[in-house]
């Protein structure tokens, strides 16, 4: 019955799941991290079950959608087997669409920033470094710090890694750890990881090691099991769990109900909160109106988006989207078109931050920039259009100017924003 759950689970949501790396990581490790405790049905996973699905039915949220999923999953297992511990709660939301979107976004302001940190220690031991955005120039060598350096990949696995660390004390000691104690070892991993990334971009441009060669991705590990898993293992070595105590998998739990006449209800549920998938987003752009669209050809493409073209410039201006969703961010939709996005930076352009960056495919390059509107309220931030969405009712457009000079894009984005502000 689990197997058909989760299948169904990922036949109506597969165009949203991303089996990467990570996500096979933590369904590998899903088992070993459950123990159980006394015989006590959790009717509140089932409640947040219900709730989830009829949110995600009225928003469209493939968020909402997963915790159908994922806390239906949990009264599942409470129901045929007690009362669970709290690790692979906590890993189902780790792995979830909200925290990988969070991971995402937090992902490339810290990835800014630890490359001025590493820029200024090498330049503080004497190294001729210079940083501009998420290009460092050393000694004249050219060193990208990529969203592989600081993504997904290692700080998700990082996570799940210190989970099955809390999973093996568990285990050794028959009790489980607190809710606060999970919480506090993630927090202090999340530390960690972030000292394994500093210290893994800070190895790879001081010895020059590129993305090509194998010692890169070594060097990656190197640094997550030295600064990352192995403090958490002297950590919490010396730490006593806290909560209940757990008793090995019975073959049998009774009740005084029989389980079996409420799990079909999960099954409907994930059903009618699976009707998110379908709801594309149906927002217009059409009401973004400026100047410097006027003289441009213009075309309709898939999900509302709207482009304009001529032979030096390139403008897309994407629909506002959900706060609850992805949106067509250049940093993921030009790699789906081949391109590289390289050298991103923060720059000030007529009063208002916005990023920029290089795109890069074989011989092709263009200027790009973009950034979130509504009317005249502009920023590049988007927990900042996300929060004025859901408190404010706001409708951010994404802007994205593209040009094949960068004299060309600056001229192109101040006379957008000059007219934009008038």
């Amino acid at each position: 019955m689990l197997g058909i759950y989760t299948l169904l689970f990922y036949y109506i949501g597969y165009e949203y799941v991303y089996l990467g790396y990570s996500m096979v990581l933590g369904v590998l490790s899903f088992p070993f991290l459950i123990q159980v405790g006394k015989q006590k049905m959790e009717f509140g996973y089932l409640v947040v079950a219900i709730v989830s699905s009829l949110g995600a039915w009225w928003s469209g949220s493939f968020t909402l959608f997963y915790f159908t999923f994922a806390f239906g999953l949990c009264f599942m297992l409470n129901a045929y087997l007690g009362q669970l511990n709290k690790l692979p709660i906590v890993l189902l939301l780790l792995v979830s669409p909200l925290v990988s979107h969070l991971s995402s976004m937090l992902s490339f302001p810290i990835r800014l920033q630890l490359s001025q940190w590493v820029s200024k220690t090498l330049s503080t031991i004497g190294f001729d470094i210079v940083s501009e955005g998420n290009l460092l120039i050393i000694s004249g060598a050219r060193f990208l710090v990529d969203q592989e350096c600081v993504g997904l990949k290692m700080l998700i696995t990082g996570m799940v890694l210190i989970l099955i660390i809390l999973a093996f004390f568990e285990r050794k000691h028959k009790r489980q750890f607190a809710l606060w104690q999970i919480g506090l070892a993630l927090a202090i991993g999340l530390l960690f990881n972030i000292l394994a990334n500093f210290s893994r971009i800070l190895v790879l441009v001081l010895f020059q090691i590129g993305p090509e060669r194998i010692m890169h991705e070594v060097v990656g590990i190197l640094c997550l099991l030295a600064y990352n898993v192995l403090p958490l293992v002297l950590i919490t070595q010396f730490w006593t769990p806290r909560g209940s105590n757990i008793i090995s998998i019975p073959n049998k739990v009774s009740w005084k109900f029989n389980p079996n006449f409420i799990i079909p209800l999960l099954f409907v549920f994930l059903f009618i909160g699976g009707q998110s998938t379908l709801k594309e987003t149906v927002a217009s752009a059409d009401h973004v109106e400026n100047p410097l669209l006027d003289d441009l050809s213009k075309e309709k493409l898939d999900f509302n988006i709207l482009k304009y073209s001529s032979d030096d410039l390139l403008v897309y201006i994407k629909p506002p989207a959900s706060p609850f969703r992805g949106t067509h961010d250049p940093r993921f939709c030009w790699r789906g078109s081949g391109y590289e996005l390289t050298l991103i930076k923060e720059e000030m352009q007529n009063g208002h931050l916005i990023y920029t960056g290089e795109l890069v495919k074989g011989k092709d390059k263009l200027y790009t920039a973009w950034w979130y509107q509504d009317g005249n309220s502009i920023t590049n931030s988007e927990w900042s259009w996300r929060t004025k969405s859901v408190l404010d009712a706001k409708a951010f457009s994404l802007i994205n100017i593209n040009a094949d000079t960068k004299s060309d894009l600056v001229q192109a984005v101040g006379e957008y924003l000059d007219a934009q502000i008038e």
